[in-house]
């Protein structure tokens, strides 16, 4: 009856599953179905239920299911019966799912056997680890084992293989996890491989601290170095500084006592040639101009109107010399001759010998055009033009003379210049 009954079940998905049954058999109000799968348990105390909802459980046999032709039930036990054997079976540990044991045996690292898995370390020269499980299965079947590194992909396992070598392993937690015909165990072995010494957290830390430290030493080092080479060049700056100011002095304490000589003979000649008003006038400038001079002299440099106003009363002097003589002082409005800064007594040398050289001998109107320019907002130039006889024709006259004069303010002014480096000025001298 209950054969045919469910042969007319139609919705029961028992026969799509687990295929065709072999044979059934009904024993304390359990029908057990035999299929290619597994043997099927189905309570049978309400028909309708089994109908619309059946309860299934599977019993676990470790043997292919077409050798095995009855089964019977006492007390808790399962016993099934083959061509030449018996199976006892406890139904409430073989119902469920059909798992066949599994147990990982021993881990060997090497040469190391480690059989207590919870807690594993490995070193960095431990990394080729090979880990001993067992497939208990009574009847030898094979089944497709399987293995998974972390959440890698699932790698097959030869059938007959029970070691799993695990090669050169990098640093880090794995977690080894193994299927057996696709049922996952939840017992996976666990172990962390560490560090190498020198990529372990207390070395990283210590080499952090020892490459500041060292760091601190260079830079403390370079300080002191520094420091040092600041102190060295402050002295020798101060040193070249004292020398420059004693070299300037010393040349400005000859070309003083030269300009002096130089006035003093223009009143000598106004004294012979009895001309006492202009003697008396050229003194009195004279002493104005020497004042300024020698005021001029205690500075290392001086503005550029100071500057001016000294050629101008030299310049009158000279004037009072020759009736015929001319000049003429020019600054282009760009330049603040009160912020501009020169060597002091750096041009009357040069204004000097324009009069000596080349207006002295010249005869008619004689000129003079001193001018001052600043190029690139940057640059002082100053150049001084004269109507006079020329280079070529002064050496001359000047060799012809048997006073021959040497030229002491031209050289004077340059070991002035070499030994200023405040502001560089370009001087044009036309003749």
């Amino acid at each position: 009856m209950i054969k045919n009954k469910l042969a007319e079940i139609k919705n029961l998905e028992l026969v799509n599953k687990h295929g065709p049954f072999f044979w059934m058999k009904c024993l304390n109000n359990k029908l057990y179905l035999a299929t290619a799968q597994s043997i099927i348990e189905l309570e049978l105390n309400d028909l309708e239920s089994l109908i619309k909802k059946p309860i299934i459980h599977k019993i676990n046999t470790h043997k292919k299911t077409t050798e095995i032709n009855d089964i019977e039930m006492k007390d808790s036990f399962y016993y099934l019966t083959s061509n030449n054997l018996i199976i006892e079976l406890d139904r409430y540990i073989n119902t469920g799912k059909n798992e066949i044991p599994f147990y990982v045996n021993y881990i060997l690292a090497k040469n190391k056997l480690i059989y207590n898995l919870k807690n594993l370390h490995f070193n960095h020269s431990e990394n080729d680890i090979d880990i001993h499980f067992s497939v208990l299965d009574y009847y030898n079947n094979e089944h497709l084992i399987k293995y998974r590194i972390n959440k890698e992909t699932w790698k097959t396992i030869e059938p007959s293989q029970r070691i799993l070598s695990l090669a050169s392993l990098s640093k880090g937690d794995y977690h080894i996890s193994f299927s057996i015909d696709d049922i996952i165990y939840n017992e996976a072995i666990v172990f962390t491989i560490k560090a190498p010494w020198y990529f372990q957290s207390w070395f990283i830390v210590l080499s952090i601290m020892m490459m500041l430290f060292l760091i601190y030493l260079f830079y403390t080092w370079k300080i002191k170095t520094s420091l040092k080479e600041n102190k060295y060049q402050l002295e020798k700056s101060n040193l070249e500084k004292d020398l420059r100011n004693s070299m300037l002095s010393s040349i400005k304490s000859q070309m003083n006592p030269h300009f002096l000589f130089n006035a003093l003979n223009t009143i000598q000649s106004f004294i012979i040639t009895e001309d006492k008003n202009k003697a008396a006038n050229y003194l009195s400038k004279f002493s104005k101009l020497t004042r300024s001079v020698l005021e001029m002299s205690e500075k290392d440099r001086i503005s550029l109107q100071e500057e001016i106003n000294t050629l101008t009363m030299y310049l009158d002097l000279e004037k009072m010399r020759f009736e015929d003589f001319i000049y003429k002082i020019e600054i282009k409005p760009n330049i603040d001759i009160m912020q501009t800064y020169i060597p002091s007594m750096i041009l009357q040398p040069y204004i000097e010998n324009a009069i000596k050289h080349g207006l002295l001998h010249l005869r008619g109107e004689k000129k003079l055009m001193i001018h001052f320019d600043k190029k690139n907002n940057q640059e002082l130039t100053i150049t001084i033009e004269d109507n006079g006889i020329g280079r070529k024709r002064s050496e001359e006259i000047n060799r012809l003379q048997k006073d021959k004069h040497q030229s002491f303010s031209t050289e004077a002014n340059k070991r002035e210049l070499n030994c200023s480096i405040k502001r560089k000025i370009k001087l044009g001298l036309n003749t």
